[in-house]
């Protein structure tokens, strides 16, 4: 005899709940991210957070990580703002707005003492002014060196 009700297996069931979590977890993160929710417990200002999509956006979070550290490549920017850098020629420079906006700008012209990776050169139509001025935000709330 048949109810004329079918009743679904519990592998198909589960099958569908997964589906529904994997579906729901980019969204979740999506929302999560447009809220501003960061990994990081740093709170920053407005241009800060413009200098943070703007680190991101140029692609230079690739290399010095985000505001969690996490740099693979370049030196991480948490906790160098007002440090004095060593260069290869020898002299020592300040991690400040002038060194970070020649680091952008002209890179080869102040090489950190061992850098050796060739860190490109962003030029207004790659990093307008504006945006540089963001990074150099983001950069200085990161804080100094503890």
């Amino acid at each position: 005899m048949t109810s004329g009700t079918t009743h679904r297996p519990a592998a198909t069931s589960t099958r569908m709940m997964f589906a529904r979590v994997a579906l729901a977890a980019p969204l979740l993160a999506g929302v999560a991210a447009a809220c501003g929710a960061s990994s990081s417990s740093r709170q920053l200002s407005a241009e800060a957070q413009e200098g943070q999509a703007v680190a991101r956006r140029a692609g230079c979070a690739g290399c010095h990580g985000d505001a969690d550290g996490g740099a693979t490549v370049g030196p991480s920017w948490v906790g160098l703002w007002g440090t004095d850098v060593t260069l290869d020629d020898g002299s020592v420079a300040r991690f400040d707005e002038q060194f970070v906006r020649t680091a952008v700008r002209d890179p080869d012209a102040q090489r950190p003492e061992g850098t050796w990776l060739h860190m490109p050169a962003f030029g207004e139509r790659q990093v307008s002014e504006a945006d540089l001025q963001a990074l150099i935000a983001y950069i200085r709330e990161l804080g100094p060196s503890t």
